[in-house]
């Protein structure tokens, strides 16, 4: 597009300031005020749609927002009738001639409108609570029972409803009634628990809107209390969980209780930022932050689940399509329970998006901003093909930042900043692919997600699927992970995945709980097959740097994997065909073991290529190599080219990995590979 538009195209202006009943067609009320902008985007589709019926074909149109809060009062939707003519463009990196019909959504000159989910909060008073003032605003609506919300957001910024414990976790102790602890993990949830001590207390405030949050290895829970029998120490929840509520590690033969934490407690109301809604009185009451005066603050609490819907009636015949949103911010909206239950799946993929795109192709979200949401930014979640969201900001999120589900296919995933997600739902990613082809997800910048980076497949079989042809390149991908969940990695796949690559990403500081199954820089879950990994430097992960659980036939080429913690490379599975080639890379660090001791138990050596790598150990101390010596391991037939020597790195320890000239990886054949280009791109320089 490059911002040329054509002056026969129809264009619409939309103003927080504007009427309904005016034309829409000039930015700015005239001076009798009897005509100007339009006050919402729905009727400016009204006038679209008029238009094009009364034409003799369809005809590209412009919506131009004026700057400021657009408070919806229910989600958009844009059909089939508001999309554009057919178009024959073959990859969404070519977007020529389909704007000719196409609509276009974009911000007025250089003016920022928010489409908003929420609503003000306004008419803050002081009030007596415990002791101390605090300051309130009487809410009719709750009260009534016809709004309730979770989130709070005061001048920009997520706030926090009072949580304990104050620092870590609670504890489950045992489950309340027998439970088979035979079935897997996900398949022995319960509504009910014993807990320690005084952890939960019969006496709080609305109980019934305290929610227990439990977390354990890939998953969290989300239940609100049901009941507390303070002398059975019985927590009774609203649902069952979603999975176990005990994990796999033993104390004196004992399996150790999941993690938990509880939310929305009245009591515990006390830090800076924190809010907390009563329902029964209508009341929000909120403890400012350092220099917050509520007499001028913006305060907004979500109404809406979704702000945005794009839906086709069917992906052929009458798709929504040909439509672009630029310089456009998504923010407000609320959570909810998938579907009823008290978790999601792994990578929180039943949680939906405040965008949400079906049966669409050909739509475009370029230098957009979605924030301060509940779920997932975009989602494009059945029969979407050719979408783009290129050079947008995703952060504050309650789930991760992009999600293409099952079905979709040729999105393109470019130059954007995904950040801080993951507050509602812990397990999501930053962008989520399931089990879908021909995607691209290049130059972005991931980092503040509590679970993994990227992940992508969606299929934990030996069997043909459609997540195939899949390009993750020249990302940056950093602190991933915390210390809530485990299992996780920057990059995570699963399933088979012909044509699909890994190559030119920087990955490092992920971390997870220690008490879980561990953390990667790069991890090929089970069955991921066909990969080829090249040109990626992981380092700084807290288990190891790659982990392949078990594959076929996935390529492992000129990468660097430094200073990982607990271990540096490791293969799980003995398999009988040819699992890995793990070839000319450079395996760099201080502590832990080298490869994990248990991969090569019973291998003959024929189904796994490792030849052509250079190790050291920065602390001069002994390489562990599966538990064999150097010399053992090229017995073995490993490594026969392979060398042991310091890589003389530039300075490894602030993340410079650049070799000198005389490095022996140069003798291997390793070939030096440039990431200064890696995360997003100036806007001239997106191809």
């Amino acid at each position: 597009m490059n911002g040329q538009e054509s002056s026969s195209r129809l264009a619409l202006y939309v103003s927080p300031e504007g009427n309904d009943a005016w034309s829409g067609r000039i930015p700015l009320p005239n001076r009798r005020r009897t005509d100007g902008p339009l006050a919402t985007v729905r009727a400016a589709l009204a006038v679209l749609r008029r238009e094009r019926k009364d034409a003799a074909s369809k005809t590209g149109a412009t919506i131009q927002l004026r700057g400021g809060l657009h408070f919806l009062a229910e989600p958009l939707l844009f059909t089939h009738q508001d999309s554009g003519s057919p178009w024959r463009c073959g990859c969404c990196a070519e977007w020529k001639g389909m704007w000719d019909t196409g609509l276009v959504v974009r911000a007025y000159r250089n003016e920022k409108p928010i489409l908003s989910g929420g609503r003000a909060v306004t008419g803050w008073t002081k009030r007596p609570l415990n002791g101390r003032k605090v300051w309130c605003a009487e809410i009719p609506e709750v009260r009534d029972g016809t709004w309730y919300f979770r989130q709070l957001w005061v001048n920009g910024k997520r706030r926090s409803r009072p949580t304990l414990p104050r620092r870590g976790f609670y504890r489950v102790q045992r489950y309340a009634r027998e439970v088979d602890q035979k079935a897997m993990f996900w398949a022995r949830g319960d509504d009910r628990f014993i807990y320690a001590g005084h952890d939960l207390l019969p006496s709080w405030r609305n109980l019934q809107d305290v929610e227990i949050v439990l977390f354990n290895y890939w998953l969290e829970n989300r239940m609100a209390i049901r009941d507390v029998r303070a002398d059975e120490r019985l927590a009774v929840l609203d649902r069952k969980t979603h999975c176990s509520m005990l994990n796999d590690q033993k104390v004196n033969g004992e399996s150790v209780g999941a993690c938990y934490r509880v939310e929305n407690v009245f009591e515990a109301l006390g830090r800076p930022g924190e809010w907390y809604l009563d329902r029964a009185e209508g009341r929000l009451y909120y403890l400012p932050m350092p220099g917050e005066d509520m007499r001028n603050a913006r305060v907004i609490a979500p109404r809406l689940d979704r702000i945005l819907e794009i839906r086709g009636n069917s992906p052929d015949k009458e798709p929504a399509q040909s439509v672009c949103f630029r310089g456009v911010t998504f923010a407000h909206t609320e959570w909810r329970y998938p579907a009823g239950k008290a978790g999601s799946n792994q990578a929180a993929c039943d949680v939906t998006g405040a965008v949400r795109i079906a049966n669409a192709r050909g739509i475009r979200f370029e230098d957009c901003r979605l924030e301060h949401l509940g779920s997932y930014g975009i989602e494009c979640a059945e029969s979407t093909r050719d979408i783009a969201v290129i050079g947008c900001t995703i952060r504050d999120t309650g789930a991760g930042g992009v999600k293409v589900w099952h079905g979709c296919t040729r999105t393109l995933i470019s130059d954007n900043e995904l950040r801080d997600g993951g507050h509602v739902f812990a397990s999501a990613v930053g962008i989520l692919i399931g089990q879908s082809s021909g995607n691209v997800v290049r130059h972005n910048h991931i980092h503040g997600f509590q679970y993994s980076g990227i992940s992508v497949g969606w299929d934990w079989y030996y069997r043909e699927g459609n997540a195939y042809g899949n390009v993750i390149a020249y990302n940056h991908i950093h602190h991933i992970g915390g210390r809530t969940l485990s299992d996780l990695a920057g990059i995570y796949t699963l399933g088979v995945s012909p044509g699909s690559r890994i190559s030119h990403n920087l990955i490092h500081d992920i971390r997870d709980r220690r008490e879980g199954v561990g953390c990667w820089g790069i991890y090929l879950d089970q069955s991921s097959s066909y990969y080829l990994i090249q040109h990626n430097i992981v380092y700084r992960t807290r288990a190891g740097g790659f982990f392949q659980h078990f594959g076929i036939n996935n390529e492992v080429r000129n990468n660097i994997f430094a200073l990982s913690e607990e271990m540096q490379v490791r293969v799980s599975h003995n398999e009988p065909q040819n699992t890995l080639c793990f070839q000319n890379n450079i395996v760099y660090f201080r502590t832990g073991a080298l490869w994990q001791k248990r991969t090569w138990k019973g291998i003959a050596g024929n189904h796994e290529r490792v030849d052509g790598n250079l190790y050291f150990n920065a602390n001069g101390g002994a390489l562990d190599f599966a538990g064999m010596t150097f010399a053992q391991w090229r017995a073995a037939g490993f490594d026969r080219n392979g060398r042991v020597a310091d890589p003389l790195f530039n300075d490894p320890e602030k993340g410079d990995f650049r070799l000198n000239r005389k490095s022996p990886a140069f003798t291997l054949g390793f070939v030096e590979f440039d990431l200064a280009g890696v995360g997003p791109r100036r806007r001239k320089e997106r191809v």
